[in-house]
């Protein structure tokens, strides 16, 4: 399994899910199997990594929208790529545009799931907004859950 964290850790809470693979790492995850990753890498090295594995777990951050804080949401490719305009982006292109992209080119990609929190700040800067500092044990519980069951550590 692929676990992939994304985020700009000096842009204050925009680096959470860079802060919940470095939790899922403290917590012994990567050494059974799962390759934790951060991502930010290229289109192509992130579709030549994804073709490797069989699941991948994204985890990041979207703009608070409809609701508070801290709020976490657990969403598939379908759900997410409407959540993630334009937030999420892949050197210019959204998820959904990019997965769509991948799957018209025939790239072998595997079963995606994505964990967000809900962010309100997102100014450079270092540290997380209370709400946030507050839910991050909580994502990183979540993914730590979503793990075991597709991968049944324990």
């Amino acid at each position: 399994m692929l676990v992939l964290g994304f985020g700009v850790p000096l842009r204050r809470d925009d680096g959470v899910g860079i802060a919940a693979l470095e939790g899922l790492r403290a917590l012994g995850f990567g050494r059974d199997g799962e390759d934790l990753v951060r991502g930010d890498l290229r289109g192509n090295e992130l579709f030549d990594l994804l073709e490797r594995h069989e699941r991948a777990l994204v985890l990041d951050s979207i703009l608070e929208g409809d609701g508070p804080a801290g709020g976490l949401i657990e969403a598939g490719l379908r759900e997410a790529r409407f959540l993630l305009r334009p937030h999420g982006a892949l050197r210019g292109l959204d998820f959904g545009t990019a997965f769509e992209l991948a799957r018209k080119l025939d790239l072998r990609l595997p079963e995606v799931e994505f964990l967000l929190m809900r962010v309100r700040d997102t100014a450079p800067g270092e540290g997380f907004s209370a709400p946030v500092a507050r839910a991050l044990p909580r994502m990183i519980d979540a993914a730590a859950r979503m793990i075991r069951v597709h991968t049944g550590a324990t």
